[in-house]
């Protein structure tokens, strides 16, 4: 019986220390991922993104002053909700550039008409420059930006033609309720090197673009998987500019517009308010401010940068760089 005793001691004391040197294997392992990741920056969209958002108490609101906002300012902005029931506001005038003025070299553009907002040329612009340069591949077009009610009236009524009004409303927005018109969209094609124009699907070498396109302030407004909140096909060759700690956050949501827009009402000013690093690590605070009838106060910083934009339904969203 003693010998017995002494052999299951000597098991047991076998076994504790397997199990140790097994835990120090896992935790030495998992540092060793984290550091990797870490040191390699935030994977591409179809990985996880590693700088995860926070909730953190409203700061000391002494460090703020109030900026006073008409009701029109409610519809102005690159975080603008639009679609077929959320339509959009043509404002008296507008801050639309020429692409083709603008670009630089590595893509082409269908014509002189092409224009967006001037906020989304330099991204736009940064964007396609460095998909040509990291890939070789000079043939992307930017083949749609903002377009006028009539234009997109005309674009409908061409589609209804060809395929009927139910499927039609599928692929064309309504007048009115196209992104196009905001100036914050572009649509992408394919011109290739014997002059015939493809559709942009986004798979292949323009894979770079899809998957890149966050670090810009740019997402793909029309995924597979959204198309039931969307009201829209998938489309991979839209592009909707939204500014890169929002792009960021989208992608690693998984957040169509509709979601996205929602999802930041609950970061009230004065109560919580949202953080995120972005790809480059800068840092960002995030609120939302509820628009009243007439004039709305909202509050921004005396001291740092910021943006504001309205989000064309029902309130302000003002973007803090830490």
């Amino acid at each position: 019986m003693s010998a017995d005793r002494k052999t299951i001691r000597s098991s047991y004391g076998l076994l504790l220390a397997a199990v140790l040197v097994l835990c120090i294997t896992v935790v030495a392992g998992c540092a060793f991922y984290w550091a990797d990741a870490a040191a390699n920056g935030p994977a591409a969209p179809g990985q996880a993104l590693s700088n995860l958002p926070s909730a953190a108490s409203a700061p000391d609101t002494a460090g703020y002053t109030f900026r006073t906002l008409s009701g029109e300012e409610l519809h102005r902005g690159h975080l603008i909700l639009v679609n077929a029931q959320v339509p959009y506001r043509f404002p008296e005038t507008s801050r639309l550039v020429g692409v083709y003025e603008h670009k630089s070299g590595g893509y082409k553009v269908k014509d002189r008409n092409v224009q967006v907002d001037e906020e989304m040329m330099g991204p736009l612009d940064a964007m396609l420059r460095d998909f040509h340069e990291a890939t070789g591949d000079g043939d992307v077009l930017a083949l749609s930006g903002f377009r006028t009610y009539d234009y997109q009236k005309t674009l409908l009524a061409n589609k209804v033609s060809q395929v009927g009004a139910t499927e039609a409303s599928k692929w064309v927005a309504p007048p009115g309720g196209s992104e196009h018109h905001t100036g914050y969209a572009m649509d992408l094609g394919i011109l290739n090197r014997f002059g015939r124009l493809e559709d942009y699907t986004g798979e292949g070498v323009y894979s770079w673009i899809n998957q890149n396109c966050y670090k810009y302030g740019f997402v793909v407004r029309y995924a597979e998987e959204k198309s039931s909140i969307t009201g829209v096909s998938y489309e991979p060759w839209h592009f909707r500019y939204v500014g890169k700690p929002h792009a960021y956050l989208m992608t690693q949501q998984g957040m169509c517009m509709e979601e996205y827009i929602d999802y930041l009402k609950q970061f009230a000013f004065g109560e919580t308010h949202l953080q995120i690093e972005d790809s480059d690590g800068v840092r960002y605070e995030i609120y939302y401010v509820k628009a009243e009838t007439g004039t709305t106060q909202v509050p921004v910083p005396t001291d740092r940068p910021y943006t504001l934009s309205g989000n064309n339904t029902d309130g302000f969203i003002v973007t803090v760089e830490q």
